[in-house]
Parts: C-alpha cells; structure tokens; sequence
C-alpha cells in the first residue's frame, strides 16, 4: 500500500555522515581515506552484487542473474584499469592509496570506482536508478549565488556506505563530495566555484571504456566550466550518463555518451534534468525511458518548479523542489513503497552552493529528514 507523503522537515540536523578529511599527494590522499573508509571498502562488494542483482530484476522481472563471485568480480574490475591509467593515472596512485590504508586487495579498492559497469558485461544497458538534478546560476537567485543539486534515488543499501569526503589536494582546487567507501568522487563542488550533479542515461551503446566516476572527480579538479568540456573531449567513456554543471558565472547540463556528448544551455540561467535525454539527436537512441517512464514528469516537475522561481530562486526553494511530491511514489522525492531495503528511493538529497562553498545533505527522502551541512573549509 502507498504511504502518504510527508511534508518537508524543519528540524536542525547533525552530521549525518562520516566526514572524512584527506590531503596532500595522490597516494597519501588515498591512504588517508583507506584508513578511514575500511569497513565501508570491504563492505563494498557484497552491496554491490546485490545492487547489481535488483537493477537486473528490474529489467527483466523474470530474470534469475548469477551472482558475481570474488574471482569474476576482480577480473571484470580489472579490465577498466588500462582506462584509468590512460586518462588519469593520478587517480590510480590514489586508488592505490586506498587499497594499503584500508588493507584490502587493489582491485577492491578500484572496485567502487567502476560501480556497475562491472554488472553491464551481460546486459545491453546500464543504470536502473533515478534521480532529479538541478542548477541555478547568478541570474536566476535571489542573492546571485549558485545552487546544484539533486535527489540520489538508489537502492536504499547504498545509504549506508556513504561519506562525505574533504580533498585538500597538493595541487589544484580543494574538494568536498557526497559519496561512498572508496569512491574518490561523486557530487560536490570545490572551492573554484565549480560543482557537479549526476543522472542516469542509457542509449543502445555501451562499450569497455572509461567508468564515469574518475571523470567525475577529473571535473572537480577544474576551475571553470570551459575546464570542464575539455575533460569530455578527452575522456573515452563507456556507458551514457548528464552531468548538471556550474561555476561562477553559468550553468550547463551536458549529455554524455560513448560517441559524444551535447551541451545544453538555457537563457534564464538555470537547469533541471532527470533521467532520459532532451537532445534531439541524442533522444533518436533513447534506452532508459521505458525502465523510468517517470522521468518525464520529473524533468516537467523541476522545469515548473524552477521557473515559478525564476530570478528569485533560494536555498528554501531548492529543498522543497527536492521535497515535491508530484506523482508520488515515482515523484521528484521518491519513496519505496515495500519494506524492501533494496527498494530505489531518494536516498538522499543534496544541495551545494556552490560559491559559498557549503553542501547540504539529508538523511533519507528530504520530506522526512533535515538537510545538515559541511563546509569546504
């Protein structure tokens, strides 16, 4: 039976998750969060098969798919390895740092950096998740400020491994990210101003290539959205997936795909995405749609939402567009509907401002849990 959705909470929040500061070199980063996120590492695997599992049941409801084993995991896992070393071998010392401080083999370290692709070897297409991202530039606030962000609808065991991971790097923009055990990068901003959200795609293609996450903290490390673009025209990716991107100055969605990638801009100064493609060359290939049929009601949810706000847009605004339940269950805040803990939902929902250098983040569906923050400083 649908639950009733609840109205935003109003409550002042603790930290829910491990913050996690690192810096210096590659590997000393590295080893600094392998001390920290041991048990989260080790962890990682077992979750990761059964993520692997239902997003296959969801596909095809009357598949039976084979658990991975420790062996094949290892071996699919490492075959993204040459990508890595090719496009960021930096990340790969760090990743080694990871493995020696929480003492784990090193592909169980590179493991969290592939995610699911491990799982697409015998399937068409990748990615069953959610998620409803946004970006606000300077013209569109009230305060000229920039605001990013998005619900992450997950299978709800992924909750548990996250963290929020600090980078004071030896070179470069300081970072701050949501993300998991391991995962040197997810959603999050640096202190050029820079910020990143992420959604699911899926065309007809997909390829061993580059996995999306070590692009992902490659767009941290960047000053501006120029910066940005020049590491897609670089990266050899595998699989589809939209980055919502901003900087001081402007925010862009940009569609990615193993064949390219299009920029998409609009002239009020802010974005909203959910899962399926708005490019009409790229939306001729569309693969995801028919799995979350709900995104397009997401996408017209957050479109409307956004531009009844435009010019005058607030932090407050933003948490209740990621609070809206338009379409409940399968709304811009979506809630399982079983007790299942493998259930997709909002499992959180975060929101960056992006110039201020400050993240904010629930602890389950933003209707029920206050949005505590961190700092990059």
């Amino acid at each position: 039976m649908e639950q009733s959705p609840k109205s935003p909470s109003t409550t002042v929040a603790t930290q829910p998750y491990p913050l996690i500061d690192v810096s210096g070199t590659p590997y000393e980063r590295g080893y600094q969060h392998g001390r920290a996120a041991g048990d989260l590492i080790r962890r990682y695997p077992d979750a990761l098969r059964r993520v692997i599992a239902v997003e296959a049941r969801y596909r095809a409801p009357d598949s039976e798919p084979a658990e991975i084993a420790d062996a094949e995991l290892e071996a699919r896992t490492l075959r993204f390895l040459p990508f890595f070393e090719r496009f960021c071998p930096e990340h790969v010392t760090e990743i080694r740092g990871i493995a020696d401080g929480a003492e784990v083999p090193f592909w169980m370290a590179l493991l969290p950096n592939v995610r699911a692709e491990v799982g697409v070897f015998d399937r068409s297409s990748h990615g069953a998740t959610g998620c409803t991202a946004f970006a606000a530039g300077p013209h569109a606030t009230a305060d000229g400020g920039v605001l990013i962000g998005q619900n992450q609808d997950q299978n709800g065991l992924m909750r548990e491994l996250t963290i929020i991971l600090r980078v004071e790097p030896d070179d470069g923009p300081n970072m701050l990210t949501a993300t998991f055990g391991g995962l040197i990068a997810y959603g999050g901003i640096n202190s050029a101003g820079v910020g990143i959200m992420q959604n699911s795609l899926a065309n007809s293609v997909w390829r061993l290539g580059l996995p999306h996450y070590p692009l992902k903290r490659s767009l941290l490390q960047q000053e501006s959205i120029d910066g940005c673009l020049a590491q897609f025209d670089r990266a050899p990716l595998g699989s589809c997936a939209n980055y919502v991107l901003c900087d001081r100055e402007e925010v862009v969605d940009v569609e990615a795909t193993p064949d390219g990638y299009a920029v998409l801009r609009r002239g009020e100064g802010w974005v909203g995405h959910a899962n399926h493609f708005c490019d009409r060359d790229l939306a001729a290939d569309e693969k995801l749609l028919e799995a979350l049929p709900d995104s397009k009601g997401r996408y017209k949810r957050i479109d409307a939402l956004m531009a009844a706000e435009s010019g005058s847009m607030t932090l407050d605004d933003a948490k209740g567009w990621l609070s809206d339940h338009e379409g409940f269950p399968t709304s811009i805040c979506r809630h399982a509907i079983t007790d299942d803990p493998t259930e997709m939902r909002s499992m959180y929902g975060v929101i960056c401002e992006a110039d201020k250098g400050l993240l904010h983040i629930t602890h389950g569906n933003p209707c029920e849990s206050a949005f505590a923050t961190y700092s990059l400083n």
